[in-house]
């Protein structure tokens, strides 16, 4: 027998995919406001007034839906702060270290917009299992080879150190800034003091990148 045709109209990808992106932005508010143990797929569905079937007919788990919230909260985060990835070109090291002063205002002003956000990333999700935490460092790693790659450029030219390791400078100018985005997240880095912790990561930096004398 001919199997029969279900009625009504065939789905909409595009309706689908805008439900899934809203179910992400509900799972990131509930995990980032409860903490990813505590918030439930109860808690998603009702900010968006759905009834509890709606999350399984995008995603089978809230394992799951994790995972796209990190992911779209990362992507989120490297945009604000490095839009673009040829901006780390510069010709000098002054014009290096004021841009890397810049980029570390930028990160602070995302902490400021989306503490929680950044305490999920930061403190919650590297407990949850291995395969997030392997999730986060290489997305650590993926900023990490811009820097190197920008540090590279100016070994080229001559305005850096010649033997600077590059890829371990980078990494090292990154986690400097952990403390100071655990500080703020918790607020207590503002005013004067976030400013003297800036210039202490420049200062730091400037001193082990520039050329012998």
């Amino acid at each position: 027998m001919p199997a029969a045709r279900r009625r009504g109209r065939p789905p909409d990808p595009q309706l689908a995919e805008t439900r899934r992106r809203a179910l992400v932005a509900a799972a990131s508010e509930a995990f980032a406001q409860q903490g990813y143990a505590a918030a439930g797929i109860a808690d998603i569905d009702a900010r968006l007034e759905s009834g509890h079937g709606t999350f399984y007919r995008h995603f089978e788990s809230k394992r799951e839906i994790l995972d796209h919230v990190v992911d779209d909260a990362i992507a989120r985060l490297v945009a604000s702060v490095l839009p673009d990835p040829a901006a780390l070109q510069t010709g000098s090291a002054e014009e290096f270290l004021a841009l890397v002063d810049e980029l570390i205002g930028r990160v602070f002003a995302v902490v400021d917009a989306e503490p929680d956000v950044l305490c999920l990333l930061l403190l919650e999700t590297t407990s949850i299992d291995e395969a997030m935490t392997l999730r986060l460092l290489n997305a650590v790693e993926g900023v990490t080879g811009a820097v190197a790659a920008a540090l590279e450029d100016g070994v080229r030219d001559g305005f850096l150190r010649a033997d600077l390791d590059t890829h371990a400078v980078a990494a090292q100018a990154l986690y400097l800034l952990v403390p100071g985005l655990l500080r703020t997240i918790r607020g207590g880095l503002q005013g004067e003091d976030r400013d003297r912790y800036r210039r202490g990561v420049v200062e730091l930096l400037a001193r082990g990148i520039a050329p012998a004398a």
